[in-house]
């Protein structure tokens, strides 16, 4: 699968969680609503059908329950960092669907789960504060992270279910761009990235950290490229200055 495919990918992914969101948000609306129109009925078999509607109702928590008799959306406090709100959508099993409260630290976090128990996104904060997004297999495995380096900058990370690493987009120790592709193994097999004079460098690798074939500059500003043979010996190809 190329980078443009993951990222494809992941961009379907985060369509799908805005969908979640928006449902969440509609689930809370007719939780409110219900309540208000049975707060607004029982006034009115005391008052009158013409009883005001409250401007605020109270209470420790919303269960909607569907025909089944499940509940299916939950509105209750849960205790972390203090108490915090927490929202969550079920299916008629009891297992979680969508999920809003707040981490740990106290931040914000949405996850969606498929059903079964398993994670399958989840948007939240690092320890610095930053926001993430992160991707899973149903099988607690990360498959893509969106996140922030230690200098700020943005970093997408894919992984291959087993927690190593395939494609890297970040920054180099420079701050600029950089693109690492990896093996599975933990080993760099490609790197494009930026040299020290802002000029465009590709490295290729052959899995055990030697390098293949280098593409970037010289000294004057002219292309090199930089062949290797397995003893790390180097051949050189200098191309010549455009006429």
């Amino acid at each position: 699968m190329t980078i443009e495919q993951r990222l494809d990918r992941l961009e379907r992914q985060n369509r799908i969680l805005k969908g979640a969101g928006a449902a969440l948000l509609l689930a809370v609306v007719a939780v409110v609503a219900v309540a208000v129109m049975h707060a607004s009925m029982g006034a009115g078999m005391g008052a009158g059908m013409h009883a005001a509607i409250p401007d605020v109702v109270k209470a420790r928590a919303f269960h909607v329950i569907g025909k089944s008799g499940k509940v299916l959306v939950r509105i209750e406090s849960f205790p972390i960092s203090g108490e915090v709100g927490l929202i969550h959508t079920l299916n008629e099993a009891g297992h979680f669907l969508v999920g809003l409260s707040a981490s740990d630290n106290g931040a914000g976090l949405l996850i969606t789960e498929n059903g079964k128990g398993q994670e399958l996104v989840k948007l939240g904060t690092s320890t610095g504060g930053e926001g993430t997004v992160t991707t899973l297999n149903g099988k607690g495995q990360e498959l893509v992270k969106l996140g922030v380096t230690t200098g700020g900058e943005g970093t997408v990370t894919t992984m291959n279910g087993k927690g190593q690493g395939l494609v890297a987009l970040g920054v180099s120790t420079g701050g600029l761009g950089a693109v690492v592709t990896k093996n599975g193994k933990g080993q760099e097999l490609v790197k494009l990235g930026v040299t020290v004079d802002g000029e465009g460098m590709v490295i290729t690798m052959n899995g055990k950290g030697q390098d293949l074939v280098t593409l970037g500059a010289s000294t004057d500003g002219l292309g090199l490229v930089t062949a290797y043979d397995p003893s790390g010996r180097r051949g050189y190809g200098q191309l010549s200055p455009r006429k």
